[in-house]
């Protein structure tokens, strides 16, 4: 017996979790971090010096490469003299910093995977309409309410505590 209906979809009762969406959502997090990430470090810090060019002067002939890559015949020319540009810093040992700079906006960008990943990989069902939200079970929502009800225990300590 299968659970699926005549789409392809499970039946609203049946727990699942959307695993795309989470990759989805953590990519655009992500990316959007890497770029603000990216244009914060660009700038002298301590033990690093001034990246060569602008970032925008970078990430423009970075499009233009990229573009160059999928049409050989656009952008040949400064697809070139990006290359050797690219070139020229790896001999002179220019491309440290910007190197150090890229890695760590790229650790930084796996950050809102890691914080979305809790929340949108539980298996939820399509019930939350008819039967409303169901937040906590077990033994979590025992922990949850012997803190809630701590300083009222504290009060009151005839009181039995939840077990």
């Amino acid at each position: 017996m299968s659970m699926l209906d005549s789409e392809g979809r499970h039946a609203p009762s049946i727990a699942t979790s959307r695993p795309m969406a989470w990759v989805v959502a953590s990519a655009a997090a992500g990316s959007a971090v890497f770029c603000l990430s990216l244009s914060a470090l660009w700038r002298p810090l301590p033990g690093l010096p001034e990246p060569a060019a602008s970032l925008g002067a970078h990430a423009a002939y970075g499009i233009k490469s990229a573009a160059h890559a999928l049409a050989p015949r656009a952008f040949a020319a400064e697809s070139a003299a990006h290359a050797a540009h690219w070139k020229g810093l790896a001999e002179s040992g220019e491309l440290f910093p910007i190197a150090w700079r890229a890695c760590l906006s790229a650790l930084l960008a796996l950050l809102p995977g890691a914080a979305l990943a809790k929340g949108m990989l539980a298996r939820r069902d399509g019930l939350l309409h008819l039967r409303g939200p169901r937040r906590h079970e077990g033994r979590a929502a025992r922990a949850l309410l012997r803190r809630r009800l701590a300083k009222r225990c504290a009060r009151r300590p005839g009181r039995r505590q939840l077990s």
